[in-house]
């Protein structure tokens, strides 16, 4: 089970929300455990509210956009006008870096759905 395979199988209109809910949280720590890198998963995990888990484990990557991704959301508070400035920055870094799944997790925390 695999986040591309529930894409593809299109589960997501025929599930129950919780059920749903449960089997993209187990297809993103296999993701994570097969890659080791947060990227790919971080919009499904931010859409889960998962954002502590997240931090967790970005902060045991290696790569530098998981560390910087452990940063943010370990450091700043996106109630606050100030942590959805440095959201929207970072997002707008990370669509420039081609980075768009991870950039879309950002602009969701930011509360830009939109953008």
């Amino acid at each position: 089970l695999t986040l591309t395979s529930l894409l593809q199988l299109r589960l997501q209109f025929s599930l129950p929300l919780s059920t749903l809910r449960s089997l993209t949280s187990k297809a993103c720590l296999l993701e994570f455990q097969s890659t080791r890198t947060c990227a790919e998963i971080a919009v499904y995990m931010i859409a889960l509210g998962k954002h502590t888990l997240l931090a967790t484990m970005a902060k045991t990557c290696a790569g530098t956009v998981d560390r910087a991704l452990a940063k943010l959301l370990t450091e700043y508070d996106f109630e606050t006008r100030r942590g959805v400035m440095v959201a929207l920055r970072n997002a707008s870094k990370l669509l420039s870096k081609r980075l768009y799944g991870l950039s879309g997790g950002v602009f969701w925390l930011a509360g830009r759905f939109r953008q």
